[in-house]
């Protein structure tokens, strides 16, 4: 699939979102809705949400017209495992904020309050047609000393609309299995399974992180109002 063509039909598609009061209609359009495929058609979207989808469909009167010129229009696109929004440059650790290195640190490492919704990485996402992500702590990236498994919570992000990125929280545990894991235990895959049926069996209930709630939301929007904006 050529990249530039699913960047106009998909990114066309995300930032509708954004302008729920509008009926926007994508025209001549090669459209993919994850079940069947529809060579020449046209979508509808009113109030942010899609109406109409199929090749006889005509454009509201009224309507914004985007003529894809053939190109493909999909659903929006979902990474279920991505660093989006907590790491910014790779070589620059100061921007990044998808791991730690803290031994006090493991599974209640939480990405949420380092969620940035400035990143040049939400465009660039949007325009590969990328609309939700969950974005998750980064696995193997500690410090060469902690010996943890858990690498921490990850959360569900919605890249088109504005204001708060995050739409849930506490959806993903991550744990280093692999070889990440391998050396945190000590050398051995082995090692890993046993660290963590010792941890299950440790006294104690393994209690479950309350839902999101305003307070949590407050939280995040303190921690970017002062790491994030001017």
């Amino acid at each position: 699939m050529n990249p530039s063509a699913l960047f106009a039909a998909a990114a066309a598609l995300a930032f509708a979102g954004a302008a729920s009061a509008e009926t926007v209609a994508i025209t001549n359009a090669h459209i993919f809705t994850g079940g069947s495929e529809i060579a020449s058609g046209t979508v509808v979207m009113e109030n942010g949400r899609i109406a109409a989808v199929g090749a006889d469909v005509r454009a509201p009167a009224g309507a914004r017209v985007i003529d894809a010129g053939g190109k493909p229009v999909t659903p929006g696109l979902v990474d279920p495992d991505t660093t989006l929004l907590v790491e910014e440059v790779g070589g620059v650790r100061e921007t990044n904020d998808q791991s730690t290195g803290n031994e006090r640190l493991s599974a209640a490492f939480d990405v949420q309050y380092a969620v940035n919704p400035d990143s040049i990485w939400r465009e660039r996402a949007i325009m590969a047609g990328v609309t939700r992500a969950i974005t998750t702590p980064a696995s193997g990236a500690t410090s060469a000393s902690r010996r943890l498994i858990f690498a921490g919570q990850g959360v569900t992000v919605q890249l088109g609309a504005s204001g708060d990125p995050v739409t849930r929280t506490h959806v993903v545990m991550v744990l280093d299995l692999g070889e990440a894991g391998a050396a945190n235990a000590g050398g051995s895959r082995s090692a890993t399974i046993e660290m963590l049926k010792a941890r299950w069996r440790k006294p104690g209930p393994i209690r479950a992180t309350a839902p999101d709630t305003s307070t949590a939301r407050a939280v995040r929007s303190s921690c970017r109002a002062r790491t994030w904006k001017p």
